[in-house]
């Protein structure tokens, strides 16, 4: 499946479409610092009666610290250093410079990452040292977002908490939290973030049913009385595991089908993401020459979870669609009810469409299938016609035309049941980097409030703002463009009013790069969306340039800083 990604979004038009191939140690880095963190909020939403439960999931992090500082922070901490280095500590004498002066000398590789000089070594030794007083420090003063702060493990961190939870209510809150996440990549390509999202969220489920099976098994003895609540959940939870040919495969396909959503402009790549999840679920199947159909499950039906569709052009929100029929003085009364009513429908249809894959049966019919796309096709068609008049255009030839070359998206019907809860939890990807000059004779963009910024990135985050909710976790890669020019102010001032807190890395392009082949120097943003008139809270990184041979202790080894939006820009 890697593969399949890699072909597809190497040899496309990369200058044109703005699509590159992002690599798995940036769809980690930002897919577990989204995902994670909304689940370890949704939990604590959930223990809210007990806030106890949830402030005694943070206890590990102070006695046994090192667990979750990352093996390249911790590289080497263990060695004394040599006496010409440890010369140089003390900033407190006199000639520092001269006694620093074997400093930018390389270091060992017993006590070295990759091309790492003894300064760096120091200032990691002294990071490593400040994470063990941060982490022990009492009371523990660690939230869900310090472990973004302080670039934690928290892929550990999560595994340990369900392994080791110690009241089911705990578990439960966590399994709900990790079934119900919908994660989102807009621009989704070949599906690079949503294999991420997959690979952090599988050993998360995993984990899950075997803590569930582990209070199964106590509450069986005789001695111990089942919990009146929880015994009968995990018991569905279980039972729902059992009619798959096994747990691997339930886990796959439930996340496929519960937790993913991808949309792109281009029907290729849709195919190839969809191939590429099939491919990772096909792979979990073991034939059973003994059963029907060697006990082989059909795969799920992901055509409405993975769609073509320009992100950029269509209603996003209802009140965007309202706001134009409304127009239609005559036929607002009638033509809006009938809209509304006919996206619940359609949501009731998809929703039934997923659980008869997962719950009911496990397959969908082409009659399933057929019924759902008769029930929305009319549907698009009436916005399309609403959307192209904005446009200028209502005779139907003109319309056609539009259509095609626009391929509008309606996110508010085509996502409705996630849209009317407030939006996507989770919101993760690579937005192309395309100039809107550059669109000319292709598509035209209007209604943003980016759209002096002149780039289609800007534009996409804008448009991600209106669909992921209050509290929702955002994560994307970006030109550095975006925090340090003039002309993306605006977007700058946008995104700090739009999360909070904020956290923005910076790569350089030289002597090492994040995508190869791409002469530009990048960004990663990681947000929490929030409410308007928010304390704004800014975090980031220095601008990192490394080699090539370091990439592997790159993301490991960030370090964030507070910081504040700089008005001099403008």
């Amino acid at each position: 499946p890697d593969v399949l990604g890699y072909i597809f979004e190497k040899y496309i038009n990369q200058k044109q479409m703005g699509a590159y191939y992002t690599k798995e140690d940036i769809t980690e880095y930002i897919a577990k610092n989204c995902i994670i963190p909304f689940i370890l909020d949704r939990v604590e939403t959930a223990l809210k009666g007990n806030p106890e439960s949830f402030s005694n999931l943070f206890q590990p992090l102070a006695s046994e610290p090192d667990r979750y500082i990352y093996d390249p922070v911790k590289h080497g901490v263990t060695l004394p250093l040599p006496p010409e280095i440890e010369e140089g500590v003390d900033t407190g004498k006199p000639n520092l410079l001269e006694r620093r002066a074997v400093w930018n000398q390389p270091a060992p590789a017993e006590y070295a990452l990759p091309t790492e000089i003894w300064r760096e070594v120091v200032a990691r030794h002294q990071r490593h040292a400040e994470l063990c007083s941060r982490l022990t420090a009492n009371p523990l003063p660690i939230t869900t977002n310090d472990l973004i702060t302080l670039n934690l493990d928290i892929r550990q961190f999560a595994q340990d908490c369900i392994e080791n939870a110690a009241t089911p209510d705990v578990l439960w809150g966590f399994w709900r939290a990790i079934e119900e996440i919908t994660v989102l990549d807009p621009t989704c390509g070949s599906g690079a973030f949503l294999f991420a999202a997959v690979n952090i969220l599988e050993p998360l489920y995993e984990a899950c049913l075997d803590r569930m099976k582990a209070f199964m098994l106590e509450w069986s003895q005789a001695s111990k009385v089942p919990h009146p609540k929880y015994y009968k959940d995990f018991a569905e939870v279980i039972a729902r595991v059992e009619k798959h040919p096994n747990e691997k495969y339930f886990i796959f396909k439930s996340i496929i089908i519960h937790n993913l959503y991808g949309v792109d402009i281009m029907d290729e790549a849709v195919e190839i993401c969809k191939l590429r999840l099939f491919l990772k679920l096909a792979a979990q199947i073991e034939p059973d020459y003994n059963q029907h159909n060697l006990g082989i499950e059909p795969l799920p039906d992901i055509d409405f979870n993975i769609r073509a569709g320009n992100t950029l052009v269509g209603f996003a929100t209802e009140k965007q669609a309202e706001d134009v029929i409304q127009q239609d003085l005559l036929g607002y009364k009638t033509v809006w009810p009938e809209v509304k009513r006919e996206a619940q429908e359609i949501s009731e249809l998809f929703n039934l469409f997923r659980r008869q894959q997962t719950e009911i049966g496990g397959a969908v019919s082409a009659a399933d299938k057929k019924r759902l796309r008769d029930k929305l096709a009319p549907l698009e068609a009436r916005l399309h016609n609403y959307l192209a008049s904005t446009y200028g255009i209502n005779d139907q030839n003109g319309i056609k035309k539009w259509i095609q070359s626009h391929n509008p998206f309606h996110w508010f019907i085509e996502f409705y049941e996630i849209m009317d809860k407030g939006g996507f939890n989770v919101i993760i990807g690579n937005p192309p980097y395309v100039e809107l000059s550059d669109l000319k004779g292709q598509y035209s963009i209007r209604n943003f409030r980016l759209l002096a910024t002149g780039n289609l990135y800007a534009l996409c985050i804008e448009r991600f703002s209106m669909f992921i909710r209050v509290a929702g976790r955002c994560g994307v890669i970006v030109p550095i463009s975006f925090v340090s020019t003039p002309r993306m102010f605006p977007l700058m001032q946008f995104a700090t009013n739009t999360f909070s807190p904020l956290y923005l890395s910076h790569f350089a392009v030289r002597p090492g790069k994040l995508f190869l082949g791409v002469d530009m120097n990048l960004t990663i943003l990681l947000g929490q969306a929030t409410l308007a008139n928010h304390e704004q809270e800014i975090w980031s990184t220095r601008y990192n340039r490394w080699q090539e041979k370091s990439r592997c202790v790159l993301f490991e080894t960030l370090t964030y800083a507070k910081t504040a939006l700089c008005a001099d820009l403008k």
